[in-house]
């Protein structure tokens, strides 16, 4: 009986050193997998934010959460998950819009420090912490940058009015004056 659970423990310990994620280790950048499809680190939606960092020689990533862009420590961090191509993931379901978030990436045992990232649509305070915006405006916002530009172009319209009245107004009251 003792044998038997001793069998079974060394199948239950292989089985977790082969969940492990192995160590990746590349002769030269020609051998890195290339990410295949869009390189966008983070697509957010009012429900879920999920972000991806193409980092093929990482041991680990971490999603830092923050709530400035440009002081304070991460209210939360996130590990990533290592998916294919080199790339590892993160899902957050909750609403993040105007939060910041870096990666920091640990390659052979040293953490690397906190990136934005190379593909951030938009960073806080010196570029170190993405933000987290809405990239697809909504139906309201578009008409109301629609009313502005409206707006700004009768103003226009009105001073250009003025002006080519202020300049051709003279030169035609002296040409009727002229005439008599």
């Amino acid at each position: 009986m003792k044998l038997n659970e001793l069998a079974l423990i060394g199948v239950a310990a292989a089985t977790i050193v082969s969940c492990s994620p192995a160590k990746k280790e590349y002769a030269s950048y020609e051998l890195y997998p290339v990410r295949s499809g869009d390189l966008t680190e983070m697509e957010y939606t009012p429900e879920v934010t999920n972000f991806t960092l193409w980092a093929p020689t990482a041991d680990e990533v971490r999603l830092m959460l923050f709530d400035t862009g440009d002081s304070g420590h991460a209210y939360e961090t996130v590990s990533m998950v290592a998916d294919k191509e080199g790339t590892w993931t993160a899902k957050v379901e909750k609403d993040l819009i105007g939060k910041f978030y870096t990666f920091n990436v640990k390659i052979k045992d040293k953490w690397m420090g906190d990136t934005p990232g190379i593909n951030a649509k938009a960073v806080g305070v010196n570029g170190k912490r993405a933000a987290i915006i809405d990239m697809i405006p909504k139906v309201g916002q578009l008409i109301n940058a629609l009313r502005w530009l409206l707006r700004q172009m009768r103003l226009f319209m009105k001073c250009i009015t003025v002006i080519f009245l202020s300049i051709l107004l003279p030169v035609f009251s002296t040409k009727v004056n002229s005439w008599h």
